[in-house]
């Protein structure tokens, strides 16, 4: 793709692109795939959800954006095989895929089933290692290509009652490693992204209660939003990024304290 320079800011052209973005039929996953199609890529939409999946293409494709969706359960290899098939065919090549797609869910560990933990796992962790391996042989096909997995800060913290989301998360930004790791050598890079506290529908900060609590120790002092995070696909996927692979990028407002803000003890003048 090429780097334009406008001045102040880079744009960024994928004209000549063809992506693909797992859960992409709403929040996140639809916020990347606009962007993507926007800077002018031809965009492949995934979910499992056939009604908001029609919604999101009929949305993109009425901004005039060439956008195919393709209802498919990430979690099955066959029917992430069928959907690299169709790409293929529909655009005859794939450079971008940003395994986007998963979920999570609340429960103890002492009573967590053993379903609930595969579940987990198996949306989070596994569904980005079936859309990567069975999208390898197009992105070679192409000179090389760019994959990016969308993982999240829970993977490198305590997250009580989410374990196994944490853990799958934790996995995935070593895979991220991994994946980086053995298919350069394809001129494939493989990067993550971490999102923080991102405001969406579906997350817990649409409440204004939980809003209000977090946004207080996040040092920018905001929540995130979708676009925050398909920012940063958009550098990512990027010739910006040609020398960056193997890494898992933080977009989440700012490190946070070592001691709560309510815990932190007044200033020392002079630091003495």
């Amino acid at each position: 793709m090429e780097r334009v320079d406008t001045g102040r800011r880079t744009r960024f052209d994928y004209s000549d692109q063809v992506a693909l973005v797992t859960g992409s039929s709403k929040g996140i996953g639809l916020a990347i795939a606009d962007a993507l199609s926007a800077a002018g890529a031809r965009v492949v939409l995934n979910g499992r959800d056939g009604a908001a999946l029609d919604t999101a293409v009929a949305e993109l494709a009425a901004k005039g954006r060439d956008v195919l969706g393709f209802r498919a359960d990430v979690r099955d290899f066959e029917a992430v095989s069928a959907m690299m098939e169709e790409t293929h065919r529909r655009f005859g090549r794939l450079d971008i895929v940003v395994n986007n797609a998963g979920g999570v869910f609340a429960c103890p560990l002492e009573t967590l089933s053993p379903n609930g933990w595969r579940a987990m796992l198996d949306t989070n962790l596994t569904s980005a290692f079936y859309c990567s391996k069975a999208a390898l042989p197009l992105l070679r096909r192409s000179g090389g290509g760019v994959i990016i997995n969308i993982s999240s800060v829970a993977g490198d913290h305590a997250h009580p009652l989410r374990a196994p989301y944490g853990a799958a998360k934790a996995g995935l930004n070593s895979l991220t490693k991994s994946m980086a790791h053995e298919w350069a050598p394809y001129r494939v890079r493989v990067n993550g992204i971490a999102p923080g506290p991102i405001l969406t529908e579906a997350s817990r900060f649409a409440d204004p209660a939980v809003a209000a609590a977090v946004q207080d120790d996040v040092p920018l002092g905001r929540l995130g939003n979708p676009a925050d995070v398909a920012d940063a696909c958009l550098y990512l996927a990027s010739d910006a990024a040609g020398f960056v692979t193997g890494v898992t990028l933080r977009v989440d407002g700012g490190p946070l304290r070592s001691l709560p803000k309510s815990a932190e003890p007044a200033a020392v003048s002079g630091g003495s």
